[in-house]
């Protein structure tokens, strides 16, 4: 018989000598082998060593029933912290799960050639919050609330002086050469309740380079928020607030304009309603004659001179 096989036959018949010591005087094992031992060839096993480490080349399987939970607990102090370790060869590489004792918090994290590793995010105890450390990267959706009790909101916040952003990226990667518009509030700080903090939307070309000047929707006390670069709109602009206002008093001139369609028959209108909601289209000819026409004009013909129609 081999020395392996006597070694584990002698092991067989101990252990259950030794676990029948266990009482008010217990007798110990200071060490225990199983297989060949942690990381022997040529298939390894088990050690218990006496400071009550486990290491094993092979699984760790808790529980067998899965009508019940289990569970594997680590307890940590007031002041430490408790890690699940997953290593690579030597230790410094790798990612770790812990809880921080001294803080009460739960940290995601991985090292890079350090022995304490780097939090990606954190929960604190009690909360259902994530605070991600840097930055996020998915290939899939963001969903944010429920859809019912819970309110959807995603919220940027810095300090006076940071710009708060979202970009909008074409093609395969997030690189500057792919930036086609960022949308956030201004990098200004705030100087009273409301001076100082705008929302800009920034366009770029197909080189990512910036184009022109942002569009900048600020506030400003007592006035509805101020578009303050030219905005062009492709469809209807339906204004249900009242008032439209071209320009500034004693400061910018103001114009509106209305061009004309194409082919040569569409010139542009005022569309304007009588108090009874009659329709009136106000004009002009092509030689400037103002007109007004009960129906959309198409020709010059088309209604009459401005105070000869009664």
């Amino acid at each position: 018989m081999s020395n392996r096989r006597l070694f584990t036959l002698f092991a067989v018949l101990l252990i259950p000598v030794l676990l029948m010591g266990i009482g008010v005087a217990p007798r110990y094992i200071e060490e225990l082998a199983i297989g060949g031992g942690y990381a022997s060839a040529p298939d390894g096993g088990s050690d218990l060593e006496a400071d009550g480490d486990f290491l094993t080349d092979g699984e760790v399987t808790i529980g067998r029933n899965e009508a019940v939970d289990h569970r594997a607990s680590i307890l940590t102090g007031a002041g430490n912290k408790a890690f699940l370790n997953l290593n690579s060869p030597g230790a410094m590489h790798g990612g770790a799960l812990w809880f921080d004792g001294a803080t009460d918090t739960l940290a995601l994290g991985t090292r890079n050639g350090s022995a304490t590793p780097t939090a990606a995010f954190l929960i604190t105890q009690g909360s259902q919050d994530v605070a991600f450390q840097s930055g996020i990267s998915t290939k899939g959706e963001v969903h944010v609330g429920d859809g019912s009790a819970s309110v959807g909101r995603l919220r940027f916040a810095g300090p006076s002086g940071v710009f708060r952003r979202t970009a909008y990226y074409t093609g395969a990667s997030s690189s500057g050469a792919n930036l086609r518009w960022e949308i956030g509030a201004s990098e200004h700080a705030e100087s009273s309740t409301y001076n100082g903090s705008a929302l800009r939307i920034s366009a770029y070309d197909n080189t990512g380079a910036f184009i022109d000047t942002p569009i900048f929707i600020e506030r400003d006390p007592g006035q509805p928020a101020r578009i303050s670069r030219n905005t062009r709109i492709k469809l209807d602009l339906n204004v249900e607030g009242g008032d439209i206002v071209a320009g500034a008093d004693s400061t910018t001139r103001g114009v509106v304009t209305a061009w004309d369609g194409s082919g040569g028959a569409a010139p542009g209108c005022l569309k304007l309603a009588s108090p009874n909601g009659t329709i009136w289209y106000v004009f002009v000819e092509d030689d400037g004659t103002l007109k007004v026409s009960s129906a959309l004009p198409t020709a010059n013909a088309d209604g009459a001179v401005v105070g000869t129609q009664f």
